[in-house]
């Protein structure tokens, strides 16, 4: 109620101000019932948090007197993830404890909170309408970011630390059959996204986002980041070539990510949101690359290297008829990862999932600024489309599909007054299923499974926090709607479980993915190291 009455007293007086540092956000809802026994638990904070007092000493869960013992990880953006090391019982009341230990980037102590609910009956076992799966580690490395099969069929990985490494595998069984070996290392950058071009004619050319900035993953707007196209050398112990294409590319809380060639033959990437809701903050503010999903001309014969700071001195114009770098869809605030589908449609999994800022306030549209925790979508992405992510560069004010009726409204935010209508490109439609009720709060790594089995046609998507499964999603034949999903599972029927999946990739030709665990000692993440598992159907 505290928390309710704040967040109305900040709308009526145009404030961004809550009284105090607090959780303003947790799932399941207090006083939930029927909760899932496989569920985990999401504490969002209404700013961000010191990530060293985060842990047993201020994040409890009890089950009446009994101290039940979970793994406590977090987002720096203010999310704080609790998952019991066992499912929880069924038909039996739980309670999370949050204590004055847990303090702000600042040093404020959050206000105390408590929270209780209730499971339902146990859960299921899936139908076995998929077949079980098994998983096994092959490797490791610390922050992997991002994962690619060469056409050399080597498994390629990109790390947070600016590393590009490779695993020589065995056809036949798809281990590695060497120690893993380093490629490239740029001093002072962090690698977020490869992949290579498939109508390359030299097929040992290797795309790569990175940023020139490393360092903490929560940062001010810069504009370093780059693309770059890599020559892979043929002997060993060679230096690739490196050609930088795309510079000057804005980063801020959410980096450059997500490379894949379109059937149009254009690069396509995602631009991060700059800020968390949309809203200015210190040394951030959305630009009108940022946020969005971008394509670029790069097998245009005439396609030379091209700096696309929209800042002074320099000034891109993206609306150019002729610009080599356009924007493809925008209002998406993190696409880790793009899908081309084929079924023809892209598709990604949005990460909306903190609390630790505020939308945009536009007074002449009697519009506040609100601190809320959005809904995360798995969307399908059209050319022209606005998704919900604030950006008052490129004139986008309204957060999801904002509040226009008394009633429930596609992708509301109830926070925001009654009448406050949807930006005009903002298309319900194209939101085809909500995440949060299957566990999918950050969804990262996505592809297609174009293999063989029941498998064929379905997308995979990497949940990294809550869940921490592989989901796979069956879609219509004109791709438009899911007609079903479910995670992978194993030879019991159990969802197959990671630590915190980021990355994945599927080798079609052998009906085999691997996916990567990111590891990042700051955030505590689930996967205590970096790993890369080899998963497989059994028979």
């Amino acid at each position: 109620m505290k928390i309710a009455v704040q967040l109305l007293l900040g709308l009526i007086l145009g404030t961004r101000v809550l009284a105090d540092y607090q959780i303003v956000d947790i799932t399941p809802a207090d006083k939930a019932e029927g909760v899932s026994t496989e569920t985990a638990i999401q504490a969002h904070l209404s700013g961000r948090f010191d990530p060293s007092t985060v842990g047993t000493n201020s994040v409890r869960l009890w089950q009446g007197k009994k101290r039940i013992p979970a793994r406590i990880t977090s987002d720096l953006g203010g999310v704080i993830t609790i998952s019991p090391e066992a499912p929880f019982a069924p038909q039996t009341d739980y309670r999370v404890e949050i204590t004055s230990s847990l303090k702000s980037a600042g040093g404020e102590s959050v206000t105390p909170f408590s929270s209780t609910f209730r499971t339902g009956e146990a859960a299921e076992k899936g139908e076995r309408s998929l077949p079980p799966f098994k998983k096994t580690k092959i490797g490791g490395a610390e922050g992997i970011t991002s994962l690619g099969l060469g056409p050399d069929g080597a498994l390629y990985a990109a790390t947070w630390e600016g590393e590009l490494v490779r695993w020589r595998l065995d056809p036949k069984t798809g281990r590695p059959v060497a120690a893993m070996e380093t490629l490239w290392h740029p001093p002072q950058t962090r690698i977020t996204s490869i992949c290579f071009d498939p109508e390359a004619k030299n097929n040992r050319q290797l795309w790569v986002a990175l940023d020139d900035n490393a360092g903490a993953s929560v940062c001010e707007l810069r504009f370093t980041a780059r693309i770059v196209r890599l020559t892979l050398p043929d002997n060993e112990g060679e230096l690739p070539h490196v050609q930088n294409l795309i510079t000057g590319l804005p980063v801020g809380d959410h980096a450059v990510s997500g490379l894949t060639f379109g059937p149009d033959g254009r690069l396509y990437l995602f631009c991060g949101a700059i800020t968390m809701l949309g809203g200015d903050k210190k040394d951030a503010r959305e630009t009108p690359l940022s946020a969005a999903v971008l394509s670029a001309a790069v097998r245009a014969p005439d396609f030379t290297p091209i700096h696309v700071d929209t800042d002074l001195p320099n000034r891109y114009d993206w609306r150019a008829a002729d610009a080599p770098v356009k924007i493809f869809a925008t209002g998406i605030r993190e696409a880790y990862d793009l899908c081309w589908h084929s079924n023809g449609n892209l598709y990604a999994g949005v990460n909306q999932n903190d609390t630790a800022e505020w939308s945009p306030e536009n007074r002449a549209r009697k519009l506040p600024a609100v601190n809320v925790r959005a809904d995360e979508p798995l969307i399908r992405i059209v050319q022209g489309g606005y998704y919900g992510h604030p950006n008052p560069s490129r004139n986008e004010w309204v957060l999801m599909g904002g509040n226009p009726t008394p009633n429930q409204d596609p992708w509301e935010i109830t926070a925001l007054p009654v009448g406050t209508q949807p930006e005009p490109r903002f298309d319900p439609s194209l939101l085809i299923h909500n995440l949060v009720p299957i566990g999918g709060q950050s969804a990262n790594g996505c592809a297609e499974w174009l293999g063989s089995g029941p498998l064929r046609g379905r997308l995979l998507i990497g949940f990294y926090t809550s869940a921490r499964t592989v989901h796979t999603f069956a879609f219509s034949a004109d791709g438009t709607r899911v007609i079903g999903e479910e995670p992978l599972r194993d030879e019991v029927g159990a969802p197959l479980r990671f630590g915190a999946p980021l990355d994945l990739v599927i080798d079609n030709q052998n009906d085999r993915l691997y996916v990567a665990d990111f590891a990042d000692t700051r955030r505590k993440d689930s996967a205590g190291e970096g790993a890369v598992w080899i998963v497989e159907p059994l028979p």
